[in-house]
């Protein structure tokens, strides 16, 4: 009976060992499917194996995401009557055919099913990788550049149904308003290649050799600075970024969602970007383009903790802005955008009739603020260009200060067999503007409008049903 049982552990854990010799990715639990193991596995490993041979060292998977959603916003605001709409909406609809030829080439190929912004079949990434070893690795196609945690994760890990606002650099109202300034040069996805990879642990002895992998990795990339899709920026805006990152219990895919009860996981990032703004062209010069930000994801035993600041700039030299302002002539002002935003969540550690909500029910609370455009200390300004930083009007393009407290919660639910397949998550919204803007129908003894507090839009409701694989 004892060498029975032996037997079948060695060839129970001799099974388990053949289908996840490639880490991150568990044993599956019925043919052809990848299940999670017990404790957390990122949502990105949770799809979908069309193939995969005997020796792991080549596979092929699928997987897709969609996302319904039901936004609410509240009228109680300035705004004319009608302005705000509910609106029902397809957020997203995705899917993903991906993955690895002996180990040394990965590809991934993400589809839109439907392009909120064209509506119609277009691509969301595309590209191959190329792992030399763990401490080089390359990457060719169109991809997200590697700044900012939130950017670089994909939406179906994410807490919240909407980005941070800095980190997604959108304005502060969800539509019908828009950013008098974009630094468009910087965009979410671009086409070019990156190298990456881990810079500790080296293949060494001593204290080296005893970091967990992934302690400290390297990303840079050097991209067109083009958006195919909202075709903004231009083809010779060429943008250059860079993330360094700590991960001091190991190097773990990027998940907010996170309910890992044992393994403890902390990332520190610091992200550089540098390009040029075309969006205005100059005489005589290209306006410099330039992104800085920090950010931090931690998980352990159910709850998780994220946060950043960021800060885009489009500025020319102080030298050139000296000559233009004594030649009397005009030329497009530095600016800036800059924020932060810190996000906190945890599971409900109880049953409730047999339901283990420690499994199920996700609370989050999640503080940020954002100016879509401001000065810059060392830049110089006209009198006329300083009051372009006022917001004018409640109806024209404003860039007010913005301040927004949001919460709500998340619920996971088992379908098909499939471990959490569906997200069903409330986010509400509470809005407050920190800047008062110029009113021109009320003009002051200067001949300017009046500076007002007047709040745009307030409150708003987000439901959203997620199916992702």
């Amino acid at each position: 009976m004892i060498l029975r049982t032996i037997i079948f552990v060695l060839l129970q854990s001799s099974v388990t060992t053949a289908f996840a010799a490639e880490p991150g990715i568990p044993a599956p639990a019925r043919p052809g499917v990848v299940k999670p193991a017990t404790g957390d596995t990122p949502k990105s490993d949770d799809r979908y194996v069309l193939y995969r041979s005997d020796d792991t060292k080549t596979r092929l998977w699928f997987s897709g995401l969609l996302q319904l959603r039901y936004s609410k916003l509240n009228d109680d605001s300035a705004l004319p009557e009608g302005a705000t709409v509910d609106t029902f909406s397809l957020q997203r609809a995705r899917f993903t055919l991906g993955g690895t030829l002996d180990r040394l080439v990965e590809f991934k190929i993400e589809l839109n099913a439907w392009d909120s912004v064209n509506h119609e079949l277009s691509p969301e990434e595309v590209y191959g990788d190329l792992n030399l070893s763990e401490h080089f690795k390359l990457r060719a196609g169109l991809f997200k550049p590697p700044v900012m945690l939130h950017r670089m994760m994909s939406s179906a890990n994410q807490l919240f149904a909407e980005e941070a606002m800095v980190t997604s650099q959108k304005v502060t109202q969800l539509k019908g308003f828009d950013a008098r300034k974009k630094l468009k040069t910087f965009p979410g996805k671009d086409t070019g290649i990156m190298v990456f990879g881990d810079l500790l642990p080296l293949p060494l002895g001593g204290l080296a050799g005893t970091l967990p992998a992934g302690f400290l990795r390297y990303y840079a990339a050097f991209q067109n600075g083009y958006d195919m899709k909202k075709g903004s920026g231009r083809g010779d805006a060429e943008m250059l970024t860079l993330r360094l990152e700590a991960n001091l219990f190991g190097f773990k895919p990027y998940r907010e969602l996170s309910r890992d009860w044992a393994r403890p996981h902390l990332t520190i990032g610091f992200n550089y970007g540098l390009g040029y703004d075309l969006e205005i062209q100059d005489e005589g010069e290209r306006k410099r383009a330039r992104l800085l930000g920090l950010d931090f994801l931690g998980v352990w035993q159910g709850c998780s903790i994220s946060g950043g600041w960021f800060v885009t700039t489009s500025e020319h030299t102080p030298a050139y802005e000296r000559s233009r302002l004594d030649d009397g002539a005009s030329f497009d002002p530095s600016w800036r955008s800059d924020g932060f935003f810190v996000q906190a969540a945890a599971f409900l550690p109880l049953r409730l009739r047999g339901v283990d909500l420690r499994r199920r029910l996700q609370f989050k609370l999640r503080f940020e603020e954002f100016d879509p455009f401001d000065t810059i200390g060392s830049s110089l300004y006209s009198e006329d260009m300083l009051t372009e930083f006022a917001p004018v009007g409640l109806n024209a393009p404003q860039d007010r200060r913005t301040r927004l407290t949001t919460l709500g919660l998340n619920w996971f639910q088992d379908v098909g067999g499939w471990k959490d397949r569906l997200m069903i998550s409330l986010d509400y919204t509470i809005r407050t503007e920190l800047e008062p803007f110029r009113d021109l129908n009320d003009p002051g003894p200067d001949g300017l409008g009046r500076l007002k507090n007047t709040q745009l839009r307030n409150n708003s409701l987000i439901f959203q049903l997620q199916l992702a694989m």
